[in-house]
């Protein structure tokens, strides 16, 4: 149902090296890049050369307000895959929301971690078939 979705960051630059460490975990890449400046750009992620997740430059001169329940989750395929993404997060400078664990209380397979991106954003991974 949803094609893509973009999101505003305070540091193109500082995004653009995060989600390009953190993302390969899942296989995903960044497919495309246009940038006039090392600060004002924008940048789509994605596989199999389709662009689904997006950075832009926060370029319109205004504060960058997060919205606190906006969350942006991406599929994992395996529970090693979350802790690996997580562990990457942190290093990256990501701040901890959710450590990796089951949470039954979602539905039964659920297995996610939650971070906090160099922009304030809350990026979440997850499967959905998690067994013990």
């Amino acid at each position: 149902m949803i094609d893509h979705i973009s999101l505003p960051v305070e540091n193109f630059s500082e995004s653009i090296a995060f989600y390009d460490q953190t993302l390969k975990v899942i296989g995903c890449e960044r497919l495309l890049t246009f940038q006039d400046k090392p600060e004002n750009g924008m940048a789509g992620y994605g596989k199999e050369g389709k662009a689904s997740f997006w950075i832009t430059s926060n370029n319109n001169g205004q504060p960058l307000v997060n919205m606190p329940n906006v969350e942006v989750t991406f599929k994992a395929m395996s529970a090693d895959q979350v802790d690996q993404w997580h562990a990457l997060c942190l290093k990256a400078g990501a701040q901890d929301v959710t450590a990796p664990a089951h949470y039954p209380d979602y539905h039964p397979g659920y297995y996610g971690a939650c971070v906090i991106d160099p922009s304030g954003w809350r990026i979440e991974m997850v499967i959905h078939d998690y067994q013990k």
